[in-house]
């Protein structure tokens, strides 16, 4: 649904013609009808568009008639979602920036590609634990015309992935506090990242017990889309396991006459046990579980 045509300068001495010669489909309201049309360039006052593809004749709609436009999915922008979802974070995001720079031109309107490009380069700097590189993409974008609302709640959660980069868990847990207890409804891709976090900062500040807690929550609430998330979880929890002291004195008892199946120890170890099943059901998504912790397996009662 995109087009390469003639590069079309537009009348108005503020419009900014599109970049690479490209023009974006979209419907557009044209008088009392909407038509498809394509659009070339944008500025204060008009959307400069075209009714047939690389014509030459360019038609011109006063933005302030204009409520809302509808864009088709460009096909470059397709493509680097894919990347995305393929988990090529490092290729998505060159592919993502050059859809930024491409539909530039339409950065003012409300739901363009180039901003919903911008957002998911943030994503896959995110993905790629590359938190200060996140903090600086998103310390560039314009979210004004970001569209879907859960984008947004996306964002919000940047500074919470920033404090865990810097290993601020004190700051962490503020700020998942400051989010759980709001009045947003959090997507459950989202509150997997709130809970993980949440996790991590417990792990890392003496509360193993409560990190547990938020860590099965964490890999619970969304097991199928956030993989990278519950295999995280998943690992700390038998992080955690796998250093209670109660845990290696069951280890060290196995099959020895001073084992005690049922000490806390003992329970905690096929607990530790039980997340290793589980983890070549769901949310290991085919990787090898660490050697470190698939040795825990031989410690399962009968």
């Amino acid at each position: 649904l995109l087009a390469a045509g003639p590069l079309l300068q537009a009348q108005d001495k503020d419009a900014a013609p599109a970049m690479e010669a490209t023009e974006v489909a979209a419907v557009l309201p044209i008088g009392e009808n909407t038509e498809r049309v394509y659009l070339v360039a944008v500025s204060k006052l008009n959307l400069v568009y075209l009714k047939v593809k690389g014509s030459l004749n360019q038609k011109r709609q006063l933005r302030a008639e204009v409520d809302a436009i509808y864009f088709y999915e460009p096909l470059p922008f397709k493509e680097a979602l894919h990347l995305y979802e393929s988990r090529d974070y490092e290729g998505a995001k060159a592919a993502f920036a050059a859809c930024q720079e491409s539909y530039k031109f339409l950065d003012t309107l409300p739901g363009n590609y180039s901003t919903l490009a911008a957002f998911y380069q943030i994503e896959c700097a995110r993905q790629l634990e590359d938190y200060a590189g996140m903090m600086e993409l998103l310390g560039e974008f314009q979210s004004g015309p970001l569209a879907p609302k859960t984008h947004h709640q996306q964002l919000d959660l940047c500074p919470l992935w920033d404090a865990v980069g810097k290993k601020d868990w004190s700051r962490a847990l503020t700020l998942v506090g400051e989010r759980l207890g709001g009045d947003k409804t959090w997507t459950n891709g989202q509150l997997a990242q709130l809970y993980y976090c949440q996790g991590l900062a417990l792990e890392n500040t003496g509360e193993e017990s409560k990190a547990l807690d938020v860590y099965n929550k964490a890999f619970t609430v969304d097991y199928a889309a956030s993989a990278r998330i519950a295999r995280n979880a998943v690992i700390g929890c038998l992080r955690i396991y796998r250093n209670m002291e109660g845990v290696k004195r069951a280890i060290a008892q196995w099959g020895t006459e001073e084992e005690n199946r049922t000490s806390a120890g003992f329970a905690a170890l096929q607990e530790a046990v039980a997340l290793c099943d589980l983890w070549k059901r769901a949310p290991g998504s085919g990787q090898a579980l660490p050697e470190e912790y698939s040795a825990l397996l031989k410690y399962k009662a009968e």
